[in-house]
């Protein structure tokens, strides 16, 4: 049985992440920030603290904390404590107790902020960070491959799209409320489509990597099979949401213009915006087939958000 700590579990992702590691009988920790200065400490899953000691017992970390949402008016400073160097305080942590394996939740985001009028996102790829928050992980990242070739421990590197799932914050839960209170659906042109990762196949991807051991670095884009455009997305929501809506199909111009006069552009220009992955190659390298996961995770995620 695999010992295996996580960061960030108080987060949407960690906190599932630890609950279904738990169901699914691993030995799972979780590694604390303590203070202001990054220092950590190991506790169970309940919360029960170790001696540092007791790191010797890890197998893999799996390291999801990080600051992702709402980073706008975050000092780079904080961003860079948050994503660089806590990142590289864990990886020393790692080499130190001989852990043999990192798992490193990054983002779609380097590649750059679209996928409008190009093939989608794919292995590939250069790097195209597009703000600060992209910016950070590129760096934490460069860290974790240089890591890879010095040392025996084992990188790898999952690039994300949007995840949703039970207790999904951020846009997403953005979009869950707007389709709760005003019954119009603007999007209904079909515009914005998106490579979209249930938090359900993510997990699945997550149990493989940890158990794979092909090699020191491994670099990783993850999707559920199917894109969705915002329409469908939209529509979906209010249907699990037993909801009337009105399809009034806005020009993006006028959408666009809208969110500016509310201060809500860059969430807008989201939405419109097509984010696409393609994932096919990440997932035979797992040796993983393609899933349907949208319609169950999507039910999970709304009525989670309907009991909140």
């Amino acid at each position: 049985m695999k010992n295996i700590a996580v960061t960030g579990s108080k987060g949407f992702i960690g906190s599932n992440l630890v609950e279904t590691l738990v169901n699914r009988r691993f030995n799972v920790f979780k590694i604390v920030r303590k203070g202001y200065n990054n220092s950590v400490v190991l506790t169970s899953y309940k919360g029960l603290i170790y001696n540092n000691l007791s790191f010797k017992k890890i197998d893999c970390i799996i390291h999801c904390a990080g600051l992702a949402h709402n980073t706008q008016g975050i000092s780079d400073n904080s961003l860079k404590k948050a994503n660089v160097d806590f990142t590289e305080k864990i990886t020393k942590l790692a080499i130190k107790f001989n852990i043999k394996k990192i798992i490193f939740l990054s983002t779609i985001g380097i590649y750059g902020s679209h996928t409008n009028n190009r093939k989608p996102f794919n292995l590939n790829d250069q790097n195209n960070p597009y703000n600060k928050y992209t910016e950070s992980k590129v760096i934490a990242e460069q860290y974790l491959n240089k890591i890879s070739k010095s040392n025996k421990i084992k990188i790898v590197i999952l690039r994300l799209p949007l995840v949703y799932g039970p207790g999904v914050a951020g846009s997403f839960k953005r979009l869950l409320e707007y389709c709760s209170i005003i019954p119009i659906n603007p999007f209904a042109s079909g515009s914005g489509n998106k490579s979209l990762l249930s938090i359900s196949c993510l997990f699945n991807v997550i149990e493989k990597c940890i158990y794979i051991d092909k090699k020191n670095f491994l670099l990783l884009l993850i999707a559920d099979n199917k894109d969705i455009d915002i329409n469908m997305l939209i529509s979906k929501i209010f249907a699990l949401m037993d909801r009337k809506k009105m399809d009034i199909p806005f020009p993006n111009w006028l959408i666009s213009l809208i969110s500016k006069i509310f201060i809500m552009n860059k969430e807008v220009n989201k939405m419109l915006n097509n984010v696409q992955i393609d994932s096919e190659n990440s997932l035979r390298i797992l040796g993983l087939s393609p899933k349907n996961y949208f319609d169950n995770d999507m039910k999970k995620t709304v009525k989670y958000f309907l009991k909140k």
